[in-house]
């Protein structure tokens, strides 16, 4: 898929996390780098692992992600992939995890 360079500043919040990781419930900030119709990708400072799931939530919308793969930059670096499992208005709902 065609992919948009769009950088955004966004929250993320672990929705299923693998076991043995001790993700706790806070947001994590997060850093869009493109979008397209199928994913996204982002800069994150925690290493998230493939098949865990994060809800972004943006200025106007909030996303459903799956991550796919994840590649180290440097020291609390990580550029993730992932794929879209849903796009949402902005609702109060956002918050409920």
């Amino acid at each position: 898929h065609l992919r948009i360079r769009a950088r955004a500043k966004c929250i993320g919040y672990f929705e299923s996390r693998l076991v043995g990781l001790g993700r706790d419930s806070n947001g994590i900030p997060i850093y869009t780098a493109d979008f397209s119709r199928g994913g996204c990708g982002f800069i994150s400072a925690i290493q998230i692992f493939p098949k865990e799931k994060l809800r972004l939530i943006l200025p106007t919308f909030w996303l459903q992600v799956e991550a796919v793969r994840c590649r180290k930059l440097g020291p609390n670096c990580y550029e993730v992939g992932s794929v879209l499992i849903a796009k949402n208005e902005p609702t109060p709902s956002v918050f409920i995890l």
